[in-house]
């Protein structure tokens, strides 16, 4: 058996994603991305519990699924509550303050639930 080192990078990867990663690439705008979407989504909903709800694949990093989620759902003027425990939270007051939309920030200490009477 291989030795496994847990250390940042070279990691070890399987043949198989291999194999599948040297496959040609598919257009965002073509029929097999049309095709495939649909499957992808439903597999992520029931990866994800969310069935009954909506799921999106975002073409970027995590950042900016925060800044869609962010400024999809409030507006100028509303007053987001940040509960943190850790870099997420942090990121996410930087966005609020970035985009000039009012926040507070609850921070807790990683790993630990922010208790109610803290909010």
């Amino acid at each position: 058996m291989e030795k496994l080192l847990l250390i940042p990078g070279p990691s070890p990867v399987h043949p198989r994603i291999i194999h599948s990663l040297a496959q040609p690439t598919v257009s965002h705008v073509g029929p097999e991305m049309a095709e495939e979407l649909p499957r992808a989504l439903a597999n992520l909903k029931r990866i994800v519990f969310c069935e009954r709800g909506e799921a999106f694949a975002i073409a970027g990093a995590g950042t900016l699924a925060m800044e869609m989620a962010l400024l999809n759902t409030v507006d100028r003027g509303d007053r987001v509550l940040i509960v943190s425990q850790g870099y997420f939270g942090e990121r996410l007051a930087e966005i609020c303050a970035a985009f000039g939309l009012d926040h507070d920030l609850v921070s807790g200490e990683p790993g630990a639930a922010v208790p109610p009477e803290r909010l």
